[in-house]
């Protein structure tokens, strides 16, 4: 099973990997109806969470330094003086409702942040947009489909067509938390572009499922590999992630947030994200 573990992780050096990693035993199918809203077929992980061993913790950090950024995560943390001038460009009125999504104002409120994560070198300001997501704290599942009206749970982003081989052109998703606790970002070990062995299909079977139905390679994957561990990683205010959300399966989770939840999602090209070495 440990051979299944080759999710990469990266962190900016400053960061204590001890408080920020977890990992569980699997996941499980939601119940329809259940009190969250989930849609039909959503898997949640298990709520089993506690520290790596040793081994594993230096396996996953090991294993970041030559992959490719579609297979890695990125935590970094920011400054404050940007934080702050977002909340004094942001307009609050937008989200007095849970889930809400505040689009145009969070661009335009979300540029000093974004303009401190590429004076780090990480990405290009002028090939981005935001979203500022605020949901009620509690909840398994952080990603609320419009479509469906419900929370869809572990999923793979579907940003825009593209060849589950070719990364090179996926756009990527940097998450920030901007509320006052502690939220969660959950992984899936195993990369869509390498899920082959662990369903027992080829390569292009897979990618042929993942043309056709993202949803459907996630269910797919979750029903053969339930008892696989996840990761989860904590996110304080004010620290983000950057990450392929096509290529690697994730979710937010707000379980310990008591009061709002609070993230900014900013979509970028990774024709404007340059190496995180």
């Amino acid at each position: 099973m440990n051979t299944l573990l080759i999710n990469k992780c990266r962190f900016s050096p400053d960061l204590d990997l001890d408080q920020l990693l977890e990992m569980n035993s699997g996941v499980e199918r939601t119940e329809i109806g259940s009190e969250n809203m989930f849609a039909p077929g959503s898997f949640v992980p298990r709520q089993d969470w506690r520290c790596p061993t040793g081994s594993v913790l230096d396996r996953w950090l090991r294993a970041a330094e030559d992959a490719p950024i579609s297979e890695q995560v990125y935590i970094f943390r920011l400054d404050e003086a940007p934080l702050l001038e977002f909340w004094d460009r942001l307009e609050v009125a937008e989200l007095q409702r849970s889930p809400a999504f505040a689009t145009s104002s969070s661009t335009h409120a979300a540029q000093p942040l974004i303009q401190f994560i590429t004076d780090f070198a990480l990405i290009n300001a002028r090939e981005c947009s935001a979203t500022l997501v605020a949901n009620r704290g509690g909840l398994r599942s952080t990603t609320y489909s419009t479509v469906a009206k419900a929370f869809i749970g572990l999923h793979l982003d579907q940003l825009h067509a593209m060849d589950l081989s070719d990364h090179s052109s996926a756009d990527i998703r940097l998450g920030i938390n901007l509320g006052n606790e502690v939220r969660h970002l959950v992984l899936g070990q195993i990369p869509a572009s390498q899920m082959g062995d662990a369903l027992g299909k080829a390569s292009y079977q897979v990618a042929r499922l993942f043309a056709r139905s993202r949803d459907g390679l996630t269910r797919a994957f979750f029903e053969k590999c339930a008892d696989l561990p996840l990761m989860r990683i904590a996110l304080p205010p004010g620290y983000g992630y950057i990450l392929s959300t096509q290529n690697v399966i994730h979710d937010g989770d707000a379980t310990q947030i008591h009061g709002l939840d609070l993230n900014l999602l900013v979509r970028a090209s990774v024709s404007g994200v340059h190496s995180f070495n």
